[in-house]
């Protein structure tokens, strides 16, 4: 509400967002009335003031590798991104504090993120800008009580029941006693510690180009790349690539798990939106395919299908001697129980994906093709994704 007020004061253009994530009730509610009656205060133009309610706890159930809090946060900068877009806006406006970003540097410290000593940035590359950062939480109450500005408490905040809270309400309080410059000094840190990220970053993604290739939608790591680099730097990007990679801290130790030597092919780490799988001398990092659905095949997809190149048809049946993906009827992912006529032989194709060096990107989106009025499997072949979307 503070933020609201300058930004009127300074006579900018401007929208109000509020998000109501409906987790609290009444309460809920009742914030979501008070932000449209507040800003129809400065914004006599009411088509600016947006306000969405989400079905937060739905969205969650959705995920098992999230929390709310983070489901939230999607949600709603999700929501931030459109109305910019839509409405041609520059930048993303949030009223983060000085103590906001002390907490994340003890947040971020706790759950071992690389980059969390710098904090957060007052102008971010994702357009979020932040002109309180340098501005402490009992400032803005003197502000406002100065200027009668009226605001809301959220509840939440005054419980212990997320480790933020908890930094704010007893970790902080107990280190300011002690420590009575703690605060600025721990803000002075972080802005060095930004500094130092700048060159780190320099350094990193020189290797990240070196190392990291793209296959389709594929990242490879190449293993033997790194190895030329010191150990010590060969223990630490990891990290970057994991934030590169936008792999989360819950799954960051199966992750590193992966770059050991001694980890051998087939390993892998899983989570609903990533895949990373330790092949030879490389890590494959790619999307996992949840599509188990039979695509028939009417003419605009068979023309879509053609456009595969002939090296895709990685294994073919003796029936089919020349590989011609027209000729089948159907295609759906291959299933650990399926069979093809090799060699004479009828074979599980399973056995055959190492004998013909199929990658694990490849076996994730390896799809079989089934031949006209027969349930033989004419064809096993590669069909990225880019290919898939266009077949529905």
């Amino acid at each position: 509400m503070t933020l609201l007020n300058i930004f009127a004061k300074l006579g900018s253009s401007f929208h109000v967002a509020h998000a109501n994530f409906q987790l609290r009730g009444v309460e809920s509610e009742q914030d979501e009335t008070f932000v449209h009656e507040q800003s129809k205060k400065y914004l006599s133009d009411t088509q600016k003031i947006h306000i969405r309610q989400f079905h937060t706890l739905e969205e969650l159930s959705k995920k098992s590798d999230t929390s709310i809090q983070m489901i939230a946060r999607e949600l709603r900068y999700q929501w931030f991104y459109e109305l910019l877009k839509t409405h041609n806006l520059d930048y993303i406006v949030t009223a983060h504090h000085a103590d906001d970003n002390i907490e994340t540097f003890f947040l971020k410290l706790f759950r071992k993120s690389s980059q969390g000593l710098a904090g957060m940035n007052m102008l971010s590359e994702k357009q979020i800008f932040r002109p309180f950062l340098n501005i402490f939480r009992n400032e803005i109450e003197e502000y406002a009580q100065k200027n009668n500005i009226l605001y809301r408490e959220d509840s939440s905040n005054s419980k212990d029941d997320y480790l933020r809270n908890h930094i704010r309400h007893h970790l902080i309080p107990f280190i300011e006693k002690e420590y009575p410059t703690a605060k600025n000094a721990i803000l002075s840190t972080m802005e060095y510690q930004k500094q130092l990220n700048l060159l780190a970053d320099v350094y990193v993604q020189d290797i990240w180009q070196k190392t990291a290739a793209f296959y389709f939608d594929c990242c490879v790591i190449d293993l033997n790349v790194l190895q030329q680099y010191p150990a010590s730097v060969q223990s630490i990007l990891p990290w970057h690539f994991a934030e590169r990679l936008h792999i989360g801290m819950n799954q960051f130790e199966q992750f590193k798990y992966l770059f050991e030597p001694q980890t051998k092919t087939g390993k892998q780490m899983l989570t609903k939106t990533c895949k990373a799988v330790r092949y030879k001398q490389t890590i494959q990092v790619f999307k996992p395919n949840n599509d188990n659905k039979e695509i028939y095949l009417a003419k605009n997809n068979i023309d879509v299908l053609c456009t595969i190149p002939q090296e895709y048809i990685l294994i073919h049946s003796d029936i089919a001697l020349e590989p011609n993906l027209a000729e089948i009827s159907y295609i759906r992912r291959w299933q650990h129980g399926d069979k093809i006529l090799h060699k004479n032989k009828k074979t599980l194709i399973a056995d055959l994906i190492p004998e013909y060096k199929i990658t694990p990107y490849q076996k994730e989106y390896l799809y079989a093709g089934i031949e006209n009025n027969k349930l033989d499997i004419a064809f096993v072949f590669f069909c990225p994704n880019s290919v898939l979307l266009q077949l529905r």
